[in-house]
């Protein structure tokens, strides 16, 4: 269609200009090599499968042809000729799934701008074990081009799911934001990455792009950033969601305030994409979302993250330090970091997260409480925000307001796998999936840290082994 053509041209142009200006990183390779796929037991292993809150102890796990082959208790399984893992200690789950990535951003800030690097995030995520990304809008072709790289063992990464360029209403969010964070003349090409929808016919021509790209689901944004700002009306954002049903796509809603995610709510939409970060949630909208169990990718750190770069308290984690070039790392730490609260649109965005920051915890809680699911993902890469290291900061942040963390690794592997289908092949700890694993020293529900203390890393069945990092 003419307008994804324009959109593809436009889009190429801009990546062309972002590679010019951006400083190109020489990243340290994470990942040493994929093995091929080879029989294997892990014997002795404590089981968390995913679709179970309680895990399994004392289980043999046994992984041939890229699937779990067997499951059952210790000794009832046959090694045959395969290798043989000793489990004892150590947690055996599902590869992690972010529910909520950026895969062709480059993390970088306009006073230290970077050049994109999707291969190092895909790196990033997968050497802190998450073994499946969902993409909430980038171009389709790189992506489609990166996911089937991957599949094919060609570059080393988690699966990629993508859906098609965001949907959003003139001059809303993200172009004011996306305009400030990128370099001149840059940010003269940011609407070329999203679709904007004036009218009926828009919504519906945004749509059929997508399905014509055989997608899986659009993404779209009601959101005020800066506020005020134009934003989707709630009879545009019901047509975009319904014509995506009505040809079996999902709808993911990027929201900002209880208003955006009570219209995302009354359209439909299939999962909402951060929580409410702006304002109280009120009883109606919390019992929509509960009635119709619609999933909210919470994206905490990044809210938080993003609060304490205006604030100058910045603090990168190890992980964030050890998978992450000092470029994307440093300009963002401690008061170097206080030149974000001087961006336009950002600035503003980020002291309207300070001011509002004692209410993230309340509605997160009353959200859980109702039933509603609350999902792991991580808007990364953004600034302070980066690959990897921040799917284990958002876990750590949702613990913090009160969520358990059994019900977070099952957020993190089996719900997230669901997104998009009841019966998915990964996701689990089960006879018939994906070897998709990952092996930990210790029990993440009783410290969520040892999901950090990688033994043993499987994608698609072939172990990942890990490069020495700085």
């Amino acid at each position: 269609m003419v307008v994804g053509a324009l959109l593809l041209l436009a889009l190429v142009f801009a990546l062309l200009v972002m590679r010019a200006l951006g400083e190109r990183i020489e990243h340290a390779p994470l990942i040493a090599s994929m093995e091929p796929r080879a029989p294997t037991l892990i014997r002795d292993v404590r089981v968390f499968t995913g679709r179970e809150l309680a895990p399994r102890d004392a289980q043999d796990v046994l992984l041939r042809d890229g699937r779990i082959a067997a499951l059952g208790p210790t000794g009832t399984v046959e090694a045959g000729d395969a290798t043989v893992i000793e489990g004892r200690g150590f947690t055996l789950l599902p590869g992690l799934v972010n529910a909520h990535v950026h895969v062709m951003a480059p993390g970088g800030v306009p006073w230290r701008p970077v050049a994109p690097s999707p291969e190092h995030n895909l790196e990033a995520w997968l050497a802190a074990g998450v073994t499946t990304v969902y993409d909430l809008g980038g171009p389709p072709p790189w992506l489609s081009d990166l996911a089937r790289r991957v599949e094919e063992g060609e570059l080393p990464g988690p699966r990629v799911i993508h859906g098609g360029y965001p949907m959003t209403a003139p001059e809303s969010h993200p172009l004011p934001a996306g305009r400030a964070l990128a370099p001149w003349p840059l940010s003269m090409f940011i609407s070329a990455t999203v679709y904007t929808i004036h009218d009926e016919e828009d919504a519906r021509r945004a749509v059929a792009s997508v399905d014509d790209g055989r997608l899986p689901y659009v993404k779209v944004i009601v959101d005020e950033l800066p506020e005020g700002s134009p934003r989707l009306s709630p009879a545009l954002l019901a047509e975009i969601v319904a014509e995506a049903h009505r040809r079996e796509l999902k709808a993911f809603v990027h929201v900002g305030g209880p208003g955006d995610a009570r219209a995302a709510a009354e359209a439909g939409a299939d999962v909402i994409a951060h929580m409410i970060h702006r304002g109280t949630l009120d009883d109606e909208t919390v019992r929509l979302l509960a009635d119709a169990r619609t999933p909210v990718i919470a994206t905490l750190h990044g809210f938080a993250a993003t609060a304490e770069l205006a604030e100058g308290t910045y603090d990168p984690s190890e992980l964030a330090r050890r998978l992450h070039d000092p470029a994307l790392v440093d300009p963002v730490t401690g008061a170097a970091g206080q030149a974000f609260a001087e961006l336009p649109v950002l600035g503003e965005f980020a002291q309207t997260l300070l001011r509002e920051r004692e209410r993230w915890g309340e509605n997160l809680r009353r959200l859980h409480a109702a039933g509603v699911p609350i999902l792991v993902g991580t808007d990364a890469p953004l600034p302070g925000v980066l690959p990897g290291a921040a799917m284990h900061e958002e876990l750590q942040a949702l613990h913090e307001v009160g969520i358990p963390s059994a019900e977070l690794l099952q957020a993190a592997t089996w719900s997230a796998a669901r997104l998009l289908d009841d019966a998915p092949e990964f996701g689990a700890v089960e006879v018939g999936m994906r070897a998709d694993l990952l092996l930990v020293e210790g029990d993440p529900i009783a410290d969520l840290t040892a999901l950090t203390r990688i033994q043993g890393l499987w994608r698609d069945g072939r172990r990942v082994q890990l490069a020495a990092t700085p």
